[in-house]
């Protein structure tokens, strides 16, 4: 045990093994918590008794109190009062935060505690153990300024490989999955099955780029793996950080943002691993119906051009919105062409500006969505498209 605790610290330790009964218990609790989170050492020995949310500071003010309660409460009887006493009479009769709790076997009730949060056939934690520790986690990483990231992982084609190879076959591959995942996290990280076949991972103080580093490995790990390279199983991935795609209105906020950067991963042929990315409106846009159309940039070269005629649903400054039957993918730069024509104006072509597909939604089998950003925008190009635009919103936009 390290040699840097408190005195505060030291007495909260000498009064916790006192319990002979427990004392080898608590000492393994102890052991593993200043190891890995000694900064809420407080708050974590505090949760081991009472299932109610401190913060460290707090914390550390209920075990000085309730460690002199125990000593009135033992001067008053005239016999040593136990920790449990202490710490309940504390709760129930000063404190008054407890209202009607039972009395259980601490040994017992751990082991419940952790059949309810587990996934019984991985071993994992289950969505319920991961929503009560995301509440938890963002709240310290608001309190500490820390990163927090979250990533959701499904196993591509997973209910094929169930149809053809039975479930007894798709069981032992989700179990082997949460084995890989559980020795490539850190002991702090929380790795849950989700549901089916989705696993989730809830990584404390680890950026976006660190946790995309960490997914790479888990799926090396898989490609290397004769049981999952011969099946051919691979997964997808979708990756969202707080406080980048965290919104303080939505505790869920950041989940979703890494559920639809998953689709995002499926929709791009699966096997891969994509961050949210959420389109920043810097400019006001406006209905237009301009003709434009695109050729995708590749080394300097162009390779040829869109295949159908397009029309824009919205522009602005920034970029434009379009549907198409072409495929093109996330990031992938193009030279866009763009006709200001109206309904009753044929039009050439006018200006042609570099951009970057900066999301995508399907609208049906053979139609997609495109958003895409401007890169480079020269002050002849800009007033030209400016110019075109409606004048009065547009001067809102200049910089």
């Amino acid at each position: 045990m390290e040699n840097s605790l408190t005195g505060l610290q030291e007495a909260v330790i000498q009064f916790l093994t006192e319990d002979g009964y427990n004392r080898k218990f608590f000492l393994s609790q102890i052991d593993e918590l200043v190891a890995s989170d000694a900064e809420h050492f407080f708050s974590k020995m505090l949760a081991i008794f009472v299932h109610l949310e401190f913060d460290e500071e707090e914390a550390k003010l209920h075990w000085e109190r309730i460690m002199l309660n125990c000593r009135q409460l033992s001067l008053q009887t005239g016999r040593e009062v136990g920790l449990r006493v202490a710490i309940l009479d504390y709760f129930l009769n000063i404190n008054r935060l407890l209202n009607n709790p039972m009395l259980v076997e601490i040994h017992l009730f751990k082991q419940t505690e952790r059949l309810a949060m587990t996934d019984g056939l991985t071993g994992l934690f289950n969505q319920r153990y991961f929503d009560i520790n995301l509440g938890k986690e963002v709240r310290r990483a608001l309190r500490y300024r820390k990163d927090l990231s979250v990533a959701i992982i499904d196993l591509d084609n997973f209910k094929q490989l169930n149809d053809t190879r039975g479930h007894v076959f798709g069981d032992l591959v989700l179990k082997r999955f949460g084995e890989i995942l559980m020795s490539t996290s850190r002991e702090e990280d929380i790795v849950c099955r989700y549901g089916g076949e989705e696993f989730v991972l809830l990584l404390p103080e680890v950026s976006t780029s660190g946790t995309i580093h960490l997914l790479e490995r888990v799926r090396e790990k898989l490609h290397s793996t004769p049981f999952f390279s011969e099946h051919r199983i691979t997964f997808s991935a979708g990756v969202a950080c707080f406080p980048t795609h965290y919104d303080e209105e939505d505790a869920l906020s950041i989940v979703r943002a890494a559920d639809r950067a998953l689709y995002q991963a499926k929709y791009e042929g699966k096997d891969r691993i994509i961050e949210y990315f959420a389109e920043k409106r810097r400019h006001t846009r406006f209905k237009q119906s301009w003709r434009i159309s695109w050729e995708r940039v590749n080394a300097g070269s162009q390779e040829p051009a869109s295949r159908d005629s397009i029309i824009t649903q919205n522009v602005s400054l920034g970029g434009v919105r379009f549907e198409s039957s072409d495929w093109l993918s996330l990031d992938e730069d193009l030279l866009v062409s763009i006709s200001q024509s109206g309904e009753h104006d044929s039009g050439g072509i006018a200006i042609r500006i570099p951009g970057r597909v900066i999301w995508t939604r399907r609208l049906s089998e053979n139609r997609l969505a495109y958003g895409v950003a401007f890169l480079d925008l020269n002050p002849d190009q800009r007033q030209h498209l400016g110019g075109a635009l409606p004048v009065s919103r547009f001067l809102n936009d200049m910089p």
